[in-house]
């Protein structure tokens, strides 16, 4: 798995949201895990690596508009 702290203060699902709505990559919100998990959202590694790559790819772009 790939943990990302969740950037500028964003809660885990509010940045779940972003992610999903805005960029079409579904994670799981690290307040799933309890309440030391919020702040952090968790994203598996476990498919296709080209397709990991488009992701993060996305993801960055995505939090740079932030």
């Amino acid at each position: 798995y790939i943990w990302l702290k969740c950037p500028d203060g964003l809660k885990s699902w509010d940045l779940f949201d972003l992610l999903i709505n805005r960029v079409y990559v579904v994670g799981t919100p690290g307040q799933g895990f309890g309440e030391q998990g919020e702040g952090y959202f968790r994203l598996t590694a476990f498919g296709d690596a080209a397709k990991t790559k488009e992701a993060a790819a996305r993801i960055v772009a995505a939090l740079k508009t932030l």
